[in-house]
C-alpha cells in the first residue's frame, strides 16, 4: 500500500507544499494565517508522513504548527534530499521542485517521525548556541587585540571583550536558571555529570543539542552525533574507517571531555592505554580529534607479534609530519596556522574564565539556599569518617589509609568542591576506589552512615544537598567498579527514599 507523503520546502516568506503520489501542489505564506491554512489542508489529506528540510531555523515554526495539529512530522537532512534528487536525475532546483523531491524522498525512505523538542528544550538549545557564539566572539576579539597596533583600537577591543564577558556570565546564569527550574533537567544533568570527564558545559550541551539521548541505542546516538566510524571496504581492499556528518557542537564539547576522561575516567583510560600498548598512535586514539580509526574493531584486535604493533608513533613519523618536512609552508600560511592555534587558546581561556565566574555565582547561590560553610563541611567529614573507621564493614576497607590528617584534609577539599564548587580538589577519587573491589553492601553502608551524620550535623536544606550528592557519587563509583569487574550496574541510590 502506497503511503501519502507531503513535502514542504521552507523559505523566509512562504511554504511550497507537494503531495506524493498524486502531484498536488500549493503554496501558503509563512505566517499565522498561512500555517492555519496549511494544517487545515493537510488534515483533509490525512498524510502518512509530512517532511520538511532543516533550513537553519526557518523550519521550526512550520514543524511546530504541523506537529501541534497532530500530524506525523519529520525534519529531514537537506544533504540526503539533494543526493536523492541527483539519483533521480533531477538537476533543476526551484522551490516547487524541491517540495516535490522532499515528498518523493519521504515516500521512498519512510523516515520515522520523532517527537519535536518542546518549547523549553528549544529555549535551552538557543541559550547554549548563544553561549557558543559569545565564546567564539571573545576568542576572535582577543586575536584582534594581539594584532592591533593602535592604542585607541586596543581600548575599543578591551571594552568589547569586557562587554562580551559580562554577557557570557548573564547567559550562563540564564542556562543555570533554566536547568534548575526543571527537576527532569536537574536529574539529567546530574546523571551526565556523574561520568568522569563530563562537566556542566558538556552535560547541558548534550541536553540541548542531543535531546534524543536516552531514546536511541548506542549505535544510533553515535551516528546522530557524527561519532560512528563507517567501514570502507571493497573486495580485498580494506580502507580506514572515518566518521562523518552529525552535530558539530556535540562533537566539539565531547572532544574536550575525552581529553579529561582519558586521564580520570578509569574505563576510558584503560581503553586508551590498551590502544597505545597495541601500537596505535595517540593521534588516532579516543582523546584526539579523529577517534574513528582507533574505535574500529578491526584496528585493535591485532596479534601481539604483528608488524602493526611495532609501527608506533615513536618509530614511524606521522604522514602529516613527513609531508610538512618535505613541503615547508610559506611564511604567511605558517603565520595563519599559528593564528588559528592562538585563537583556540583564547577560546579555551575564555571558557575557563566563564567557568570560574559561573562557579562563583553557583557557590553564592548554594550558600544562600543551604547555609553550608567550610566549617560545616569540616565537622561533617571529621565525624563521618570517625564512624567509618569504627564500622565493622567499612573499617577494614579504609585501613589502607596511612595518614588520616592528610586524608581528611583532602576529603574536606573534595566536599568543598562538590557542594560549593570551590575548585580546591584536584585529585581522582575514582582511580583510588576502583581497585578496592567494593560491592553493593559497601556503598549501602557508606550511604547509611553518611546520611545519618549529615542529618545530625547540618540543617535540613544543607543535609538534603549533601545526601543528594553522596547518592550520585555512590552510584558513579558503584557503576565504575562493576564495569571494571566486567559487570553492568544501574544507578540505585538516586531513587532512594
Amino acid at each position: 500500500m502506497d503511503i501519502i507523503a507531503v513535502g514542504i520546502d521552507v523559505s523566509k516568506d512562504r511554504l511550497d507544499v507537494a503531495v506524493h503520489p498524486g502531484g498536488e501542489a500549493f503554496v501558503v505564506e509563512r505566517n499565522g494565517a498561512g500555517l492555519e491554512q496549511l494544517t487545515a489542508r493537510l488534515k483533509q489529506l490525512a498524510p502518512t508522513i509530512v517532511a520538511l528540510e532543516a533550513t537553519g531555523g526557518f523550519e521550526t515554526i512550520a514543524a511546530a504548527a504541523v506537529g501541534g495539529a497532530g500530524l506525523p512530522i519529520v525534519v529531514v537532512n537537506p544533504a540526503q534530499v539533494r543526493a536523492f534528487a541527483k539519483a533521480l536525475g533531477q538537476r533543476a532546483k526551484t522551490d516547487p521542485i524541491d517540495a516535490s523531491v522532499i515528498a518523493h524522498f519521504a515516500a521512498a525512505t519512510r523516515p520515522e517521525p520523532r517527537p519535536l523538542p518542546d518549547e523549553a528544550t528549544r529555549f535551552l538549545s538557543d541559550l547554549v548556541t548563544r553561549r557558543r557564539q559569545i565564546v567564539d566572539m571573545i576568542g576572535a576579539e582577543r586575536q584582534r587585540e594581539k594584532r592591533a597596533t593602535s592604542q585607541h583600537l586596543r581600548k575599543s577591543i578591551t571594552r568589547l571583550i569586557k562587554a562580551l564577558e559580562k554577557e557570557l556570565v548573564s547567559v550562563d546564569t540564564d542556562i543555570d536558571d533554566a536547568v534548575r527550574s526543571s527537576p527532569a533537567w536537574r536529574e539529567a544533568e546530574d546523571l551526565l555529570a556523574s561520568v568522569p570527564g563530563v562537566g556542566p558545559i558538556i552535560a547541558r550541551t548534550l541536553m540541548a543539542e542531543l535531546p534524543e539521548l536516552g531514546r536511541l541505542n548506542r549505535k544510533q546516538i553515535a551516528a546522530l552525533a557524527g561519532l560512528a566510524p563507517y567501514t570502507r571496504q571493497s573486495g580485498q581492499w580494506r580502507g580506514k574507517s572515518f566518521i562523518g556528518g552529525g552535530r558539530q557542537a556535540v562533537r566539539t564539547v565531547l572532544f574536550m571531555g575525552a581529553m579529561t576522561a582519558r586521564r580520570h575516567n578509569p574505563v576510558l583510560k584503560a581503553f586508551f592505554d590498551r590502544l597505545v600498548a597495541n601500537g596505535k598512535p595517540k593521534l588516532v586514539c579516543p582523546d584526539r580529534r579523529r577517534p574513528q580509526a582507533a574505535d574500529h574493531p578491526q584496528r585493535h584486535d591485532q596479534d601481539e607479534n604483528t608488524m602493526a604493533t611495532r609501527l608506533t608513533a615513536n618509530t614511524v613519523a606521522h604522514p602529516s609530519r613527513r609531508f610538512a618536512a618535505s613541503h615547508p609552508l610559506p611564511q604567511g600560511e605558517r603565520g595563519r596556522q599559528n593564528g588559528r592555534r592562538k585563537s583556540m587558546s583564547d577560546r579555551l581561556k575564555a571558557e575557563r574564565e566563564a567557568a570560574a565566574a559561573r562557579r562563583n555565582l553557583l557557590t553564592q547561590d548554594a550558600i544562600e539556599r543551604t547555609g553550608i560553610t567550610e566549617e560545616m563541611i569540616g565537622e561533617l567529614v571529621t565525624r563521618f569518617y570517625g564512624r567509618v573507621r569504627e564500622d565493622a564493614l567499612l573499617g577494614p576497607v579504609f585501613a589502607i589509609v596511612q595518614n588520616w590528617d592528610e586524608h581528611l584534609a583532602k576529603l574536606r577539599d573534595f566536599w568543598s568542591s562538590v557542594v560549593l564548587m570551590s575548585g580546591r580538589y584536584h585529585g581522582s577519587p575514582m582511580r583510588a576506589h576502583v581497585p578496592l573491589s567494593l560491592v553493593g553492601d559497601h556503598f549501602d553502608r557508606w550511604l547509611d552512615l553518611f546520611e545519618q551524620t549529615a542529618r545530625e550535623v547540618c540543617p535540613p536544606p544543607a543535609a538534603a544537598l549533601f545526601i543528594d550528592k553522596a547518592r550520585r557519587i555512590a552510584d558513579s563509583f558503584e557503576m565504575a567498579s562493576a564495569t571494571i569487574a566486567g559487570r553492568i550496574a544501574a544507578p540505585r541510590h538516586v531513587l532512594r527514599s
